[in-house]
């Protein structure tokens, strides 16, 4: 595989071994991850994002018949799926893997039995999660503390080669880490720390500002989440059915007028009325 931006090979890019002609490939599985001959991990992401679904579909037709619970569901996805999901993300985590956070999302809305079009921010606020990019960009930070003591030359040759492209410490406020780098070796955890606390502090912050600003949420439920964790509804021993019509009512996934009237062009001041008049009739509807 040659490494290029443009798309065909010129006529003096051709190899042989032992009088055998070897093939040129635009791509190559090594260790699977994919590598593509535009440099560009997209590939990779895709490809990592087919398996992380096949392993979500497995896991949840293995549990389905356990009955388990929110937490326990949670838990499994986190060491099954997401396991597969960052594979290898110390090397390609940079990217912004929107296939790869479609698959978190899509679990949690089927968890939660909601629409696809529900608002992100809700979902995550309901279930108390994070976007898996944090976790993404800790492990990228836990692999660069190795990187920094590594004895592998070719190691540190490539790590060498990307010093100056390294935004991440100063867009997290930690530049005088990046700047300290021969003094980390013995406050390796302590640093680990830090750098984990400020990154889910920040990713908190971001979607707090989420929140506060989605025209989604900005009617209803912002005014009834309590933090970034589970609800407190899903944990009670409340019947299924019954938490889905109160997950679908707090999340706008339903089919009443305040909802659906946008779908009519009706403004949401008229919109709210009908809800007040048909409110019996259309609570049934609600599953």
């Amino acid at each position: 595989m040659i490494f290029r931006k443009r798309g065909k090979l010129l006529d003096d890019e051709k190899w042989s071994y032992d009088g055998d002609s070897v093939e040129v490939v635009d791509q190559f599985n090594y260790l699977g991850i994919v590598l593509h001959f535009t440099c560009k991990f997209s590939h990779a992401i895709k490809c990592i994002s087919e398996q992380g679904r096949k392993a979500c579909f497995a896991m949840k037709k293995s549990s389905k018949p356990l009955f388990l619970n929110q937490s326990s569901l949670l838990a499994l996805f986190d060491t099954y799926v997401a396991s597969v999901l960052f594979y290898g993300c110390e090397i390609w985590g940079f990217q912004k893997a929107d296939l790869i956070e479609k698959i978190h999302l899509d679990f949690c809305k089927n968890f939660l039995k909601v629409k696809g079009c529900t608002s992100n921010i809700m979902i995550y606020f309901e279930l108390g999660r994070y976007p898996l990019v944090h976790e993404r960009t800790y492990r990228m930070m836990k692999y660069w503390f190795k990187l920094i003591k590594t004895d592998n030359c070719i190691m540190s040759t490539m790590y060498s080669e990307m010093k100056s492209s390294c935004k991440t410490f100063q867009e997290l406020g930690l530049g005088y880490i990046w700047d300290n780098q021969d003094h980390l070796v013995e406050s390796t955890m302590y640093y680990l720390s830090l750098i984990k606390q400020r990154i889910f502090d920040q990713a908190l912050q971001n979607l707090y500002h989420q929140l506060n600003t989605s025209v989604k949420c900005g009617n209803l439920y912002r005014y009834l989440v309590e933090d970034l964790k589970t609800q407190q509804y899903l944990v009670k021993p409340i019947p299924d059915i019954y938490k889905t019509c109160i997950t679908k009512l707090r999340l706008s996934s339903h089919i009443l007028a305040i909802e659906t009237g946008r779908y009519k062009k009706i403004s949401r001041p008229n919109g709210i009325h009908p809800v007040k008049l048909q409110l019996f009739q259309e609570q049934y509807s609600l599953c």
